[in-house]
Order: C-alpha cells, then sequence, then structure tokens
C-alpha cells in the first residue's frame, strides 16, 4: 500500500464527487479533504463579522486570519473556525447564497489552497475533490479523475434529494447548467477538464461501478 498519496476529483455540480470520495477514500484508507467545507467556512465567518462578502479586500483580511481544521471524517467532516465547531452552521441558505462571492475572491482562494497543499502535506493519504483539484491545487496528483454526468441525470438525481416539493425537475437542470456554464467561465481557477485526469461518465453507473472504475 502506497504510504502517501493523493487522488482528486473534479467535475460539475450533481456529479456525485462527494459521495464518491467519501466511497473511494473509504476503501483506500484514506481522509477526505472537503474544499467546500472551507469556502463555506469563511463565508460563514464574513457574514457573522458582518462583511459583506463582495468586498474582496474585507472578506480576504478575515479569511488570512481565520484557523480552519477540518477532521476528514467519513461521509461529512466536521469543521472548526478558531477551535469553535461550526460543522452544522455552514449548510444554511445564506451561507450558500453568499457563497459565490467568497469562491471568486483571488485572495482567499490562495489562503485556502495553501492550506489545502499543508493538509496533504501533513495526511498520508487523501481524497480531495472539487472543481479545481487536479487542474490548480494538486497539479502533480498522484491520481486525477473527472467525475462526470449528463446534466438531465444530475438534475434529477438532485431533484430526488430536495425538500421542497415546488422546485420542478425542469428549473432543477436549467440552474445546473447555469452552474456549469458560470464555472467553466468564471476567471480564477475554472471548471476545466486536467488534460491527463481519467473521465468517468457517471450518467449509467452506479455507485460502486465508479468506485471501482476508480480503484481499477
Amino acid at each position: 500500500m502506497i504510504d502517501h498519496l493523493i487522488v482528486t476529483i473534479d467535475g460539475p455540480a450533481g456529479a456525485g464527487k462527494s459521495t464518491i470520495a467519501a466511497r473511494l477514500a473509504a476503501q483506500l484508507n484514506a481522509c477526505v479533504l472537503d474544499t467546500g467545507a472551507m469556502y463555506r467556512a469563511v463565508t460563514f465567518a464574513v457574514l457573522e463579522s458582518g462583511l459583506d462578502p463582495a468586498d474582496h479586500r474585507a472578506a480576504a483580511d478575515l479569511a488570512a486570519n481565520l484557523q480552519i481544521k477540518l477532521s476528514g471524517e467519513i461521509p461529512h467532516s466536521r469543521v472548526w473556525i478558531n477551535d469553535r465547531e461550526i460543522t452544522d452552521r455552514i449548510r444554511s441558505g445564506q451561507v450558500t447564497a453568499a457563497s459565490r462571492h467568497i469562491a471568486d475572491n483571488p485572495a482567499i482562494r490562495d489562503v485556502l489552497v495553501t492550506q489545502q497543499r499543508r493538509i496533504a502535506q501533513d495526511t498520508c493519504r487523501i481524497v480531495s475533490e472539487g472543481r479545481d483539484q487536479g487542474s490548480v491545487v494538486f497539479p502533480h496528483a498522484d491520481y486525477k479523475f473527472y467525475l462526470d454526468a449528463d446534466p438531465a441525470e444530475r438534475a434529477r438525481r438532485r431533484h430526488a434529494e430536495t425538500v421542497d416539493p415546488k422546485e420542478s425537475l425542469e428549473s432543477i437542470q436549467a440552474a445546473i447548467e447555469q452552474r456549469d456554464l458560470k464555472d467553466q467561465l468564471r476567471p480564477i481557477a475554472p471548471l476545466i477538464k486536467p488534460p491527463d485526469a481519467i473521465v468517468i461518465d457517471s450518467t449509467a453507473l452506479s455507485l460502486d461501478q465508479v468506485v471501482q472504475a476508480m480503484l481499477n
């Protein structure tokens, strides 16, 4: 067994990255690096401080002085900022809505990328999922995957998970396609398929089949 291992899983929203990362990590006896939780943690801290998330400089100054800790647990990491656990509070609708400003902030991305690389250096084996893990954060990862699925299938999966009966399948698919375009066109760390990544289309695959394909 490899002592030190970095596996990245990139891909669009709704492709199943988080679930697959957790299952793959369990098979590899690895930790999951939940990069999305780190951006949500910063967003929560910015909102709690009364700052405008769109104020890039103020938000970046705050982020630079935050101590973020992830448990790396499967399937979901617990999250702390400055030794205070905020795991349940980073999933609120307010945090979700404001997190795009944090993700688009170049200075904050620099801070968090540095932290992500430090975590990987201090951890024997990690599976890291996101939209720029293989392309930006860990360009020299041991294994890179790009997990994709048809937009209609991704919408169907999200619709099955939603707790809002008013949210239609059509509206979810439209939102996913809009998010895809935005992620691909954003000037900072856009969503791309790393040229050396193994592409897996999960449209017609079960979770177990995707994990097995990665292990193979």
